[in-house]
């Protein structure tokens, strides 16, 4: 998913993402209504401040993330759930 991609949708208050997307790019959701995101098990790469200036609070991501480029999270972002082979809430 590129750059922007869903980037001031503003109407836009949920988004799912299929397994197959590998890569997902700078603030794709920013400017948008989305408050809870699941990143796929099969996200491989989050390039730097994915989730820009978007309004998420509670974000999901699998241990099958192997790389984070700089700050992925929103600053409304509140809760980090990590899927793998421990679950845990930060």
């Amino acid at each position: 998913i590129g750059i922007g991609a869903f980037a001031y949708c503003s109407n836009l208050s949920e988004l799912s993402l299929p397994d197959g997307v590998t890569t997902i790019g700078s603030n794709f959701i920013g400017g948008t209504k989305i408050t809870e995101l699941i990143l796929p098990s099969s996200l491989i790469i989050a390039e730097q401040n994915v989730l820009g200036s978007s309004n998420v609070e509670v974000v999901t991501i699998h241990n099958t993330l192997q790389q984070m480029k700089g700050i992925a999270v929103s600053y409304k972002t509140t809760t980090i759930i990590f899927i793998g082979n421990s679950h845990q809430t930060i």
